[in-house]
């Protein structure tokens, strides 16, 4: 199955944070004979995410996206999935129990903000987060899957060994041989010429 990602935030895009989530992802997924074929950066609007969803809905089994989990003002990738879905936003005590016991272990009081962060989509597999705050969700519709991961690349890299990749080796894939070629002082105009066997 072809692989699509959505990597959310403004940071992103200005060049602040580098998108290391993108080239670790396409790296792991094609491993495993999920190549990715196209990527998606946005910013924090719901209307971006509902737009890229749209943009790749017909064309990908495999929609990943990472960004938009937490309790912040720009963490809307929630709302957007239960738009998109049609779906109601429920309370989901075990994320609450987890982020209730992780906070006070660190002497952090319980705010508002972190309650809603277990106002999750009543249709969304959760998929607890031992790295951080943010749970993971995996969305199915037929042969469809869709999940939705932090952007803290530790988190997210956590998440996608312990939950995400034994779900997607589980969908079945090609497989894949990588060859590299490491050259030196030689130019590009010939190098085509030279591996033009190997390539086709």
């Amino acid at each position: 199955m072809n692989a699509a990602l959505i990597n959310i935030g403004n940071e992103l895009l200005s060049g602040v944070t580098v998108n290391t989530n993108a080239s670790w992802l396409g790296e792991q997924l094609l491993e495993i004979g999920h190549p990715v074929k196209r990527i998606h950066v946005i910013g924090d609007t719901q209307k971006e995410i509902l737009n890229a969803l749209n943009n790749l809905w017909s064309d990908f089994s495999i929609i990943l996206i990472t960004g938009g989990l937490g309790p912040t003002h720009d963490d809307i990738t929630i709302g957007a999935m239960a738009e998109f879905f049609t779906t109601e936003l429920v309370f989901h005590q075990p994320t609450f129990d987890a982020l209730k016991e992780r906070l006070e272990s660190r002497d952090i009081p319980i705010s508002e903000r972190h309650k809603a962060q277990a106002m999750l989509p009543a249709n969304a597999e959760v998929l607890g987060n031992m790295a951080g705050t943010a749970p993971a969700l995996h969305f199915q519709e037929g042969d469809k899957h869709v999940y939705c991961l932090p952007g803290v690349p530790h988190e997210m890299r956590h998440l996608m060994r312990e939950q995400v990749m034994p779900q997607l080796k589980q969908l079945g894939s090609g497989k894949y041989k990588k060859l590299s070629l490491r050259t030196i002082e030689y130019p590009h105009s010939k190098l085509y010429d030279t591996v033009r066997d190997i390539i086709e």
